[in-house]
């Protein structure tokens, strides 16, 4: 079972602003400190979706965007089964495309399918649709 990751960037603004001296350069820069963790607070996304697919088949996929430069998609392509696999966000010229060099998990909209990264892009699974945001 995917298991939701869970993150505290507000603490850790917290944590530098406990460990900075009480100086008035110190203070400027801890408060710009706190402001920056904020924003990244803000900013921090993590979609857990099931995707019901042709031939009965389901497939979890946890969408991280906490970190705008490295998102990355956590995908359990059985549930039946506990191998999550971690593709990083890749270029794509439609939608979202994710991948670790064997799998592709393409994203768009509500719908993905499955490939192998071959170069020919071999189906897996096919005609996944959200079914399900989880929490």
């Amino acid at each position: 079972m995917l298991k939701p990751i869970h993150l505290c960037i507000p603490c850790m603004g917290l944590f530098m602003l406990s460990c900075t001296q009480s100086n008035t350069t110190s203070s400027v820069n801890t408060d710009k400190t706190a402001v920056d963790s904020a924003k990244v607070a803000d900013t921090t996304k993590i979609i857990n979706v099931l995707y019901k697919c042709a031939d009965n088949k389901e497939i979890r996929v946890s969408y991280d965007n906490t970190d705008e430069k490295n998102p990355f998609a956590l995908v359990q392509t059985d549930i039946k089964k506990p191998d999550i696999t971690k593709m990083k966000l890749v270029i794509s010229a439609s939608g979202a495309k994710y991948s670790d060099g064997k799998l592709v998990w393409w994203n768009k909209g509500k719908t993905g399918f499955l490939t192998e990264a071959t170069g020919k892009e071999k189906m897996l699974v096919n005609d996944c649709n959200e079914y399900h945001e989880m929490k």
